[in-house]
Parts: C-alpha cells; sequence; structure tokens
C-alpha cells in the first residue's frame, strides 16, 4: 500500500528519532511524528492540508493540549538524554528499521484504510492505529477511555467501530528530551542532512531548555547573552558570537555578545539572513565590507530569529581564520537556537498586543457600566463582538442641563468645562450604578438605555431608579460647588420606554454602539418638558411602575405628536 505525503514525512521524523536513540522505529517514535506534524508545524501548514487539519482537529477537540503535553515531557532531566535509554540496538543493522510492534500498527493502519475504500495510507489511520494498538499511548497523552473513543470516532468516523487488539508489551513514550527537541521544531529542520544526532541532540536539548525557562516571564536580556556564551561553548570552532535584534526603525541593536569588546559583523549577511529567513555558513571572499576586511574573520554563520514568518533578528557566529572550519552541524545549532529564541519573542509580543488589545477595548468601552463592560471585553477576545443590532424593548432616559446656553456665553471656557466634568462624572457614577449604558453625550446632555446590550429584566425600574439617583448626585454636587462660591446648575430628565433597534454600527475598524427608534425622540419630548430639578415619565413607564411610585399627572405638549399624557416623578418605593 501507498503512503501519503503525510505519512513520508511522520516516517523520516520518526526515523530521526530513533537514529538519534540507535534503537528501531517503536510506536512512541511514529507517535512523536504524528504530533511533530499537528503541533509542531505553522498554523498554515495545518490549514493548506486537510489530511493533518483532520488529526489536530480529533486531538484539539476531544482535550489533547500539545502544549500540556510537552510540559509533561519536558520534566524529564537532560541528564537522562545523556545517560540514554533501553532500547533494541539498531546500530548494526544498516538502515533504520521498524519493530515487529510498529509493523503491526503500519499494517493495521494500511487495514483500516482498505475498510475505508483506499489504496494510500492516510495520516488518520495511522493514528487511530497508534490508539487501538498501543494502549500506552493515550495513557501517556492522559487521555481517559472516552476521550480515546471519540478521537478514533473522528479519525474514523463513528459509523466505522474497530474493536481493538491485544495490547502489545508496555513501552515508554517519549523517554527522552531528544524527542520533545524534535516535536518543537519544524518538521523540515528535524530531517537536515549531515548531523551526527548522538553529539547534536544534547546539546540542542541545552539550549533550547534556555529558551524554555524564560517562556514569556523571564529576562530577555538574560536569555540572549546565556544563549550566545552556551552556544560558543557548544560550537568550539567559532570565537565570538553575538545577538542582533530589529528595533522599530528596522535598526539592528547588539543585544548580547561573547567575548567582550569589539564585534566583527556584517550587516550585509545580517540583513541577508533576515530577509531571506535561511541560515547560512559566510566565507571570506573578494567582495568584503570594510569591517570584514579590516578583521581576520575567515567564516561565520548568520542565523536568523524568527517564527511565525516574522524576523525578530540574527545570530551572528565568527571564526579567525587560523581555527578549523565550520560546520553543517554548528549551522543547525545556531538555526535551530534562532528557531526556539524567535518563538519565546513572537509568543512575548503575542502577549503584549493582547494587553494593550484589551487595554484599549476597555478604554473604547467607557460607554458600559463595568459589569457589562466585562463582558463586551470577554466577547470581543473570542471574537464574538460583532455588527448587527436587535430589535427589543428598551427603557431610555435623557437627562439635560437646564440653561446652559446662558450660562456658557457667561463663563470662562476652562470653567464650563470643569462644570460639566463635575456634574457629568457624578451622573455617569449613578447610571452605572443601575446598570445603564450610556448611548451619547450631547453637548450638555446625557443619553442613555436601561436592558441593552445585555437584556436586564426590570430595566424601566432601574431607569426610574437611576433619574431619582441622578437628580441627588447634582444636588449634592450644587451644593459644594455654591459652598465654594462657583457656578451650579439643574438637570431636567425625561424616561420613556418602547421598542429600539440597539447595537453595533459601523465599520470592523470603528464601530460604535448606539439605539434607533421613535422611542429616542418621544425621550427627548419628556425631557425638554420637564422642569428644574423634575423626571417626567412617559405614560408606557407609569403603566409598569404605578405600585412603587409617586407621581403627579400633566400633560405634555410635543410640536409633532400634539398633547399626551405623563407624570412628574416624585419618589419610588426602596
Amino acid at each position: 500500500m501507498k503512503y501519503s505525503p503525510a505519512i513520508e514525512i511522520v516516517w523520516k521524523s520518526a526515523a530521526v528519532v530513533a537514529k538519534s536513540r540507535q534503537t528501531l522505529i517503536e510506536p512512541e517514535h511514529v507517535l512523536s511524528g504524528v504530533l511533530t506534524l499537528c503541533a509542531g508545524t505553522p498554523q498554515s501548514a495545518k490549514d493548506g492540508d486537510p489530511e493533518v487539519a483532520r488529526v489536530a482537529a480529533a486531538f484539539a477537540e476531544n482535550g489533547l493540549h500539545f502544549e500540556q503535553s510537552l510540559e509533561r515531557v519536558r520534566s524529564n532531566s537532560t541528564a537522562r538524554l545523556l545517560a540514554g535509554s533501553g532500547g533494541t540496538s539498531a546500530s548494526s543493522l544498516g538502515p533504520i528499521s521498524r519493530s515487529a510492534a510498529c509493523k503491526e500498527i503500519f499494517n493495521f493502519g494500511a487495514e483500516l484504510a482498505t475498510r475505508d475504500g483506499l489504496s494510500e495510507l492516510q495520516l488518520r489511520h495511522l493514528a487511530a492505529a497508534l490508539f487501538l494498538h498501543s494502549p500506552e499511548t493515550a495513557a501517556a497523552l492522559q487521555l481517559d477511555a472516552t476521550q480515546k473513543t471519540s478521537i478514533v470516532d473522528a479519525l474514523l468516523g463513528s459509523q466505522q467501530r474497530v474493536s481493538e487488539p491485544a495490547p502489545p508489551a508496555v513501552r515508554p513514550v517519549f523517554p527522552d528530551m531528544t524527542e520533545v527537541v524534535l516535536r518543537t521544531l519544524d518538521v523540515s529542520t528535524v530531517l537536515a542532512p549531515d548531523i551526527d544526532w548522538k553529539d547534536a541532540g544534547p546539546k540542542l536539548a541545552v539550549l533550547c531548555e534556555l529558551t524554555w525557562l524564560a517562556g514569556s516571564a523571564g529576562s530577555v536580556a538574560e536569555l540572549l547573552q546565556t544563549a550566545v556564551e552556551r552556544l560558543l561553548l557548544f560550537v568550539s570552532r567559532a570565537s565570538h558570537g553575538a545577538i542582533l535584534i530589529l528595533d522599530g526603525a528596522e535598526e539592528l541593536l547588539l543585544k548580547a555578545h561573547a567575548p567582550r569588546g569589539a564585534v566583527s559583523i556584517s550587516r550585509l549577511s545580517a540583513m541577508q539572513a533576515i530577509e531571506q529567513q535561511r541560515a547560512f555558513i559566510w566565507q571570506r571572499q573578494e567582495d568584503l565590507s570594510e569591517s570584514q576586511r579590516e578583521s581576520d574573520i575567515e567564516h561565520g554563520i548568520y542565523a536568523p530569529i524568527f517564527a511565525d514568518k516574522k524576523s525578530f533578528g540574527v545570530i551572528c557566529l565568527s571564526a579567525a581564520e587560523a581555527g578549523p572550519r565550520l560546520t553543517p552541524e554548528d549551522l543547525f545549532l545556531a538555526a535551530s537556537l534562532g528557531h526556539q529564541i524567535g518563538l519565546v519573542l513572537a509568543n512575548r509580543s503575542l502577549k503584549a498586543e493582547i494587553v494593550e488589545s484589551a487595554s484599549v477595548l476597555e478604554r473604547l468601552m467607557t460607554n458600559f457600566s463595568p459589569q457589562v463592560r466585562t463582558h463586551l471585553v470577554q466577547r470581543a477576545k473570542v471574537g464574538r463582538l460583532k455588527l448587527g443590532g436587535e430589535r427589543s424593548d428598551v427603557t431610555i432616559l435623557c437627562a439635560d442641563i437646564r440653561g446652559f446656553t446662558v450660562m456658557a456665553a457667561n463663563m470662562d471656557t476652562d470653567d464650563l468645562l470643569q462644570l460639566l466634568n463635575e456634574y457629568f462624572a457624578a451622573m455617569v457614577e449613578c447610571v452605572f450604578r443601575h446598570e445603564g449604558t450610556i448611548d451619547k453625550f450631547i453637548g450638555d446632555a446625557l443619553l442613555v438605555v436601561f436592558g441593552s446590550p445585555e437584556r436586564h429584566p426590570r430595566h424601566t425600574e432601574q431607569a426610574a431608579r437611576a433619574a431619582i439617583a441622578l437628580q441627588e448626585a447634582v444636588r449634592t454636587v450644587t451644593a459644594k460647588r455654591r459652598a465654594a462660591n462657583r457656578a451650579v446648575c439643574e438637570i431636567g430628565i425625561g424616561v420613556h420606554t418602547g421598542e429600539v433597534i440597539h447595537g453595533f454600527v459601523g465599520s470592523p475598524e470603528r464601530m460604535e454602539f448606539t439605539i434607533i427608534g421613535d422611542a429616542v425622540n418621544m425621550t427627548a419630548r419628556y425631557c425638554a418638558a420637564a422642569g428644574r430639578g423634575e423626571t417626567v415619565i412617559s405614560a408606557e413607564v407609569y403603566e409598569k411602575l404605578w405600585r412603587n411610585i409617586k407621581v403627579d399627572a400633566i400633560d405634555v405638549t410635543t410640536k409633532h405628536e400634539g398633547k399626551r399624557s405623563a407624570y412628574r416623578l416624585l419618589s419610588i418605593r426602596t
């Protein structure tokens, strides 16, 4: 039976692991290859390969967390890697071959593919065979029987129920740090030729451990300096090392170097590695930069620091003319370290962007009460805050400062703005305390909605209580300002309830919350009818709250709607 391209990659990755341990290819090596392909490659690779995407989705949707699995494996010490582990020796077998148990898994996977009417072994069949033939697979990934069955069903289809064969002898899964390291690298990297894994594996594990320890919280400066020093220990042919990081202006900043002293680096070569995102060994030739001509550097390594197609900087190693030549293995170590540092910097950058975006989003949502704001921010973080609205009943409150136009004509600009800010600050606090949402500030007026964007079962009562609290807050501010011999004001409030369209309008780049409907215009009419220090509610509001409020009946004359019944709100029962 033929193998799919994804199976070929898994096969080669498993062979690299087995060769580094000098054993036959075991089931755990195949599982390592499957996880490498699903979790260690860029997301775009999964999106572009439906075969890999199906397996990755089956794992993720059933509780398999790649990062947590990696953390569990990482707990094994580097000393265990250096000491090695047991296994069937393959040192005298020539080309790496599969163990008997591994052959059974491939054969069973082929049988599953045949049942699907395929002549090609797919990744999902091989992954399902691993779970069905190797019980320790689910145990190593800390999956229970239900999760295991669900994964197999997702891989094969629930209609293709397969009985599990007799379990083989138990073998340790992910027994050393080499496999952990390989699964954090791009698959194409682990297939690099001319690598002596017996020598390079432990070195690479130590270098990667530096970046894991730094994570998203450790000091980047310490990480870079330690990485340079450790890399020079492992690449003994290099006499100097440096790490350059791009700043916002695309300038290369020297963030770490060893030994201390003058640094001879070709900016042209460094930028070439960054722009092409390719590591290479530089050899001294005729076309040299001024710094290269003045130095005794004969050859060097330039390895980009990048992740997710974004470049962050470059690792530079240089060797004097008298020293031995740098090797492909040296290049591999530098390139792999660059990839690991790139992941650290990418994660930090992403974390900073998330924190900044959340901060900006919260500032943009100052119109909402803290409770509603927190809920909307959470929705926005998961992409559920979108353009669109709904039609429903809400209660609207409009508060307007009386005599503001005359007051503004006789006041200094700074004093006027200070007056507005003091009164509005007290009013906004009342609105949020009663779970209202500020639709907008209109000069000296405030438009508030209750029951949107989040529904509230008692939005009309909340609006009435907010109106009483607003008048009291304004009187408190007025008393303080009058005591300080400063200008004071009073407000009139209108409250109405009715159907509106409410939601977020605009564009994905700039959206605002708003309410639209005749109820908004009617609220403004009731507000205009309110005198200084008065709150006028509509008949619709009174219909809902008549048992708990004290009012005076009045008539409101409007320009377009004629005379309407209304009520002056005096108090509300607690």
